[in-house]
């Protein structure tokens, strides 16, 4: 800025985003985010405006009184206030942290899920498990039983309360999820909590067993949820930090820098720079005494446009130093980072990383390692906090609906209060999932044409395995109808030398030959083909 006297002020212009600024600001945050931090730091608690009505939560005296050995665990969170208000706004603002966690969650829970009977113990040998797996699959009293849990999990829609479950836990490092019971003592609704909002940890100190967690958004003095009423799913639950057992550690939490500097350069380096490339900074050189030219051109001046003013006036334009071609470099590297740290293979979402083979032979090894270990995780959570409560309770019906029909419902629920036992249960409940197929039909349905030709597959498996199932009972009829029309063709034509050495009605069989069999016949190692009714009969 130049001016001739002391007496001018100067045109000021702002340079709030300049190269030394904006390169300095961090991501906005959300929200709730900085609702959460005022409450932090003037010392009040966060409660809800209206709290929530899900379940009766019990106080410190009350648990004790049904626990005496229950003690909350010395650790409050491994994750700060602050840590949490990073991974949130993370996951709602990054899109490769958010996409990420959507991804895992659609390769874990894969296509459906269905609910199946498995044994409740060891065996020796697999065909010892196999006749005992048998026999609870035919008892139709436990089919019966099955067929009762599916139907429940239809009706809470268990597959959309398993992808809030899952992402809450790989998000936060655990999740929480109410049940409510119906008339019958059976659960009929799972009610998802805020991982942000769960608080303290009670365990039995004896055994480490665990007993609640409180939930914060409830009234301080009753705010402990107890075991048997939730759902309490925590995803890499090593006992690291001491005492941060039931804690878990988020997924994200390794890669929450990266999305960080992702969001910066999203959201602010990449416009600002954008923005600079067709509207950069100006230095305006005005020569006017007069006060109102000064506010007449600090105005009228906009970026972008001509200002034509009768003063004398210089402007010239501060190029911004960038390369803008390696910040974006920098945030694709950032994004694949994340999704290496949530185990994705990067074909998933960078389709020009890898080539086919490669490809697939990377999901099938995420399959069979990342996500197998999940899923087996995830069965054990259901099993103890939904599946075996259920089925110790309609176990637990079935009994005293029995012993109600020979009247001696009183005595037995008098030796069940003196003699508590535990109900013996003779299968398990586990989840059975379909993984998404990523194998285009091409490929799967040449591999399967080679395995048929070769006769280790009937038609019906290769069509099975192929995805054209659905046309097996039309080929059944096709094959049925060429069957009569050969038998219709021979008994016109029962002497093959009438036509001259050739059978009308016969149909050369190809049975274990294939094309490449044929063009392959010579080697040894490759099975040869057998001949034909036809071929004998030019012998």
């Amino acid at each position: 800025m130049v001016y001739k006297t002391k007496r001018h002020n100067p045109l000021a212009i702002s340079l709030d985003s300049s190269i030394e600024d904006f390169f300095t600001k961090a991501p906005e945050k959300t929200q709730w985010f900085t609702d959460l931090l005022d409450h932090s730091l003037k010392g009040a608690a966060y409660n809800a405006v209206d709290y929530l009505d899900k379940i009766d939560p019990l106080s410190e005296s009350q648990l004790k009184a049904i626990f005496p050995n229950a003690t909350p665990t010395q650790m409050q969170d491994p994750l700060t206030t602050v840590t949490k208000g990073r991974l949130h706004d993370n996951v709602r603002r990054d899109p490769s942290t958010q996409r990420g966690l959507l991804v895992l969650i659609q390769f874990l829970l894969g296509k459906e899920i269905n609910t199946v009977i498995d044994v409740n113990r060891k065996f020796a040998n697999e065909q010892r498990k196999k006749a005992e797996l048998d026999a609870i699959s035919n008892n139709e009293q436990y089919l019966d039983i099955l067929e009762d849990i599916s139907n429940r999990d239809e009706e809470v829609g268990l597959y959309q309360r398993l992808s809030e479950l899952v992402f809450s836990a790989e998000a936060f490092g655990r999740s929480v999820q109410v049940k409510k019971y119906d008339k019958k003592g059976y659960p009929c609704e799972l009610i998802p909590l805020a991982s942000t909002r769960l608080g303290r940890v009670w365990v039995d100190r004896k055994n480490w067993h665990f007993l609640g967690v409180e939930y914060l958004d409830y009234p301080r003095n009753n705010r402990i949820l107890l075991a048997k009423d939730i759902i309490h799913h925590e995803v890499n639950d090593f006992h690291i930090t001491p005492n941060s057992r039931y804690f878990g550690m988020p997924s994200i939490e390794s890669s929450m820098s990266i999305g960080e500097r992702n969001r910066s350069a999203n959201e602010i380096a990449v416009p600002e720079i954008m923005k600079r490339m067709f509207a950069p900074i100006m230095l305006v050189k005005t020569m006017t005494k007069s006060e109102a030219k000064l506010t007449e051109i600090r105005d009228k001046w906009k970026a972008g446009k001509t200002l034509f003013i009768n003063d004398d006036i210089t402007a010239e334009a501060v190029p911004l130093q960038h390369d803008l071609q390696k910040m974006i470099e920098a945030v694709r590297e950032g994004s694949k980072d994340i999704y290496r740290g949530l185990t994705i293979p990067l074909v998933v979402a960078f389709q020009d990383e890898q080539n086919r083979a490669t490809g697939e032979g990377a999901m099938i090894q995420w399959y069979e390692s990342a996500l197998e270990f999940k899923r087996r995780q995830l069965n054990n959570v259901l099993w103890q906090q939904w599946y075996k409560p259920q089925l110790e309770q309609i176990f637990k019906d079935n009994e005293i609906n029995k012993i109600a029909q020979q009247g001696g419902v009183m005595n037995y629920l008098l030796e069940r209060a003196t003699n508590p036992q535990e109900i013996t249960l003779p299968f398990k409940v586990k989840l059975e999932f379909s993984n998404i197929k990523t194998t285009g039909f091409l490929d799967t349905a040449a591999a399967v044409a080679q395995f048929h030709d070769r006769q280790l597959l009937t038609g019906d498996m290769a069509r099975n395995e192929a995805g054209l199932g659905k046309y097996n009972n039309e080929m059944a009829e096709y094959e049925q109808m060429k069957i009569q029309n050969n038998s219709m063709m021979d008994s016109l034509y029962p002497n093959p030398d009438q036509q001259g050495g050739f059978n009308v009605g016969s149909t050369p069989s190809l049975t274990g030959q294939s094309s490449f069999d044929n063009k392959m016949q010579s080697r040894s190692s490759l099975p040869t083909r057998s001949p034909s009714a036809a071929d004998e009969d030019e012998y």
